[in-house]
C-alpha cells in the first residue's frame, strides 16, 4: 500500500467532473489487486475457495510482467506525479504546491 498512500492523495482529488467517464477511485479500485501483485507481494484470502487461490496465483506468475508494463508512475521534469494505464495517462499531480 505504500506507492498508493506515498501519492498523498485527499478526498477533492477523487472528485467527479459531469464530463468525467472514469473517476481516479474507479481505476484503483480496478486495479489495486494488479499493482499489489506486480511489486511482488501476494493477496491471501480466507474465504475464497483454494483452486481460486491457485488460479490467481498462476495467473499473478504468467502475467505480472504484462502488468508491469501496463502500470507505470513516473515523476515528469516539470515536477508531477503521472499515473499511466496501458500508457494513456490517467491521474497527474504536482508533486510540490509552488
Amino acid at each position: 500500500m505504500r506507492p498508493l498512500l506515498a501519492l498523498n492523495l485527499k478526498q477533492e482529488d477523487f472528485a467527479i467532473s459531469e464530463c468525467d467517464k472514469v473517476s481516479l477511485a474507479h481505476v484503483i479500485e480496478r486495479f489495486l489487486w494488479h499493482i499489489v501483485v506486480a511489486q511482488g507481494y501476494k493477496i491471501k484470502d480466507c474465504t475464497t475457495p483454494k483452486y481460486i487461490r491457485i488460479a490467481k496465483t498462476i495467473f499473478a506468475k504468467t502475467f505480472g510482467p504484462l502488468l508491469n508494463s501496463i502500470y507505470s508512475k513516473k515523476h515528469t521534469k516539470k515536477g508531477k506525479l503521472l499515473i499511466k494505464i496501458c500508457k494513456i495517462p490517467v491521474y497527474s499531480k504536482p508533486m510540490f504546491k509552488s
